[in-house]
């Protein structure tokens, strides 16, 4: 565990939000080179990566907020530091969905199309973010006996220290990377434009959930008071949920939309 990827004189940088830029950064290049390939003007596709960032950082810090909103009510001095709660990938996807409907509306361009360019290369930054997310020690599992285990020892970092855990931040990078290189296979056979958006909303919260079980909830875990037989419905299932069901109604409104 590194918490703290590097020292700039009495400065620290914590590890998720660094690898979160570098992450942002990472799609850059990559949206600049797959909206190049497919047409897009450059103007659109910078608009889009500055409205992305900052609406992603935005939302993805709120939504933090929100899962624990007592916990900074007694420790306000923590809502604008990312040592102990960083940024959740589920509200960068919501801010960066509704970024696009301004960088859409601004230019005038079909905000499916937009927002399947943003899909694409999402799965990319996430790995990144996830990969943060291990080496801050934000996001950890239950205790294993399997050699897959990882054993905490920096005192700063937030996982309890000193017992093999599932490392489920590196399991969701993983599958975050196997899921970009499913949409760079599906790229030559794009059905329809929201393609990608859809998939990218049925599948990136589905890949989620499949950890979920081997993850420790750090948040509320009754937020919503809901109980569905063993299920507790926390905010992050509702997101779960919510996200998949419009990709899933997307992707049947659209499949009749096919490109020629």
């Amino acid at each position: 565990m590194h918490p703290i990827l590097f020292e700039i004189g009495s400065i620290q940088i914590p590890s998720q939000p660094a690898l979160f830029f570098c992450g942002l950064l990472l799609g850059l290049v990559v949206l600049l080179h797959h909206g190049y390939r497919l047409g897009t003007h450059w103007k659109i596709l910078v608009d889009s990566f500055m409205a992305v960032a900052i609406g992603g950082v935005l939302f993805a810090r709120l939504y933090v907020l929100l899962l624990d909103p007592s916990w900074f009510q007694e420790h306000p001095q923590q809502i604008f530091r990312f040592s102990v709660y960083g940024l959740h990938l589920y509200g960068s996807v919501v801010g960066a969905l509704l970024a696009a409907v301004v960088v859409s509306v601004w230019h005038g361009y079909e905000y499916l199309r937009l927002t399947d360019l943003i899909a694409l290369v999402a799965p990319l930054a996430l790995a990144l973010a996830g990969l943060g997310s291990f080496l801050q020690g934000s996001a950890f599992g239950e205790l294993t006996t399997m050699n897959l285990g990882v054993v905490t020892t920096h005192s700063a970092a937030l996982s309890p220290l000193n017992f093999p855990r599932h490392p489920t931040a590196l399991y969701l990078a993983l599958l975050m990377l196997l899921l970009y290189g499913g949409f760079l296979l599906a790229l030559p056979r794009k059905m329809f434009h929201g393609y990608f958006t859809a998939l990218f909303l049925i599948s990136m919260p589905l890949l989620r959930e499949i950890i979920s079980p081997l993850t420790i909830d750090r948040y509320a875990p009754a937020l919503w008071g809901l109980h569905l037989g063993p299920v507790i419905m926390t905010l992050e299932r509702l997101t779960s949920l919510l996200l998949m069901a419009a990709g899933i109604v997307l992707f049947w409104q659209q499949k009749s939309q096919r490109l020629i």
